[in-house]
């Protein structure tokens, strides 16, 4: 009895301890990073090779999480005393004290690293500065920038989709013209998403000191005006992928119409009625918006070419 109470013990303890790392990766961010830099290495490699390096792409896929999921911790290590003011991040593992800021910060850099050194070693010293250079940009003029300007989310949204040109760069040595389209819908996605949560936890923000587009916008107009606009170029955009992209055709056209103008709908909704609820149907919306699209581009390009 007492040994398989000891077991037990022993899986809840290795249980929450994947649990915290899990957290400190930023779960949805990393996946969110991997799906964008898989899009970037499938239309470059069509480009440059006419197929797919299944084993080439995986390693790339996971080299990329290790430095998205290090570059998140380090976020943690960052900003785990203004977490502590949030009611939406109070609980994350540093305020709530389940690792420390040292722990974290020693998991974070073995992330890094190692995603970085197989970067270098199996596609190029170009791709691992590239990723640096990103995680650089992300935790130390993103971060600190949410203190000092609302421009911080625009700024932080770079970053946020230079995962798509390090995928291009790793299957073909280059940025293709349709992985540049893809990076800056990728860059314009994250604008409706974000401003929609700023909108969600704007007292949360403006006790942790944050400044974001939400902190003055006491009727949401600017919030999901400016969400409107991205969401306009975004959809241009995406028509224009299939004419740098030829093995895109009529498929995706209409998809990509259909699912843009439903997504647009939302964010239009949330600019007619700024109330929480319709801010959350745009938070969901535009990760269900964010899947679809890869699903389409990669439907048609596989089966419709």
């Amino acid at each position: 009895m007492a040994l398989a109470s000891l077991n037990n013990q022993d899986m809840i303890s290795i249980g929450t301890k994947i649990g915290v790392l899990l957290s400190l990766i930023k779960l949805k961010i990393t996946r969110t990073v991997i799906f964008t830099a898989f899009l970037g290495y499938y239309l470059a490699a069509d480009v440059a090779s006419g197929g797919l390096d299944i084993l080439n792409c995986g390693i790339m896929l996971f080299a990329t999480a290790c430095v998205c999921g290090g570059v998140c911790t380090f976020n943690h290590v960052l900003e785990w005393e203004s977490d502590i003011k949030m009611s939406r991040t109070k609980n994350r593992p540093i305020p709530s004290k389940m690792i420390t800021p040292l722990q974290a910060t020693m998991f974070g850099s073995v992330l890094v690293c190692l995603g970085l050194v197989i970067m270098w070693q199996v596609f190029s010293l170009i791709l691992a500065l590239g990723a640096l250079a990103t995680g650089i940009l992300y935790d130390f003029i993103y971060t600190p920038l949410k203190r000092i300007s609302a421009w911080n989310t625009t700024v932080g949204a770079l970053p946020g989709a230079l995962p798509v040109l390090g995928g291009s760069v790793a299957a073909a040595d280059a940025i293709t013209p349709a992985t540049l389209l893809v990076f800056l819908i990728v860059f314009l996605w994250q604008h409706p998403h974000f401003y929609a949560i700023a909108w969600v936890y704007k007292d949360d923000y403006l006790k942790a000191g944050y400044k974001m587009i939400s902190s003055n916008d006491k009727t949401g107009k600017l919030t999901f005006g400016s969400s409107l606009i991205c969401t306009v170029l975004l959809i241009f955009i995406s028509i224009l992928l299939p004419y740098y992209h030829a093995r895109l055709g009529g498929y995706y056209h209409i998809a990509n119409i259909l699912l843009a103008f439903w997504f647009l709908n939302e964010v239009f909704r949330a600019y007619r009625h700024t109330v929480t609820r319709s801010a959350h149907r745009v938070i969901t919306g535009s990760v269900i918006y964010l899947i679809l699209w890869i699903s389409i581009v990669i439907t048609d390009d596989l089966f419709f070419s």
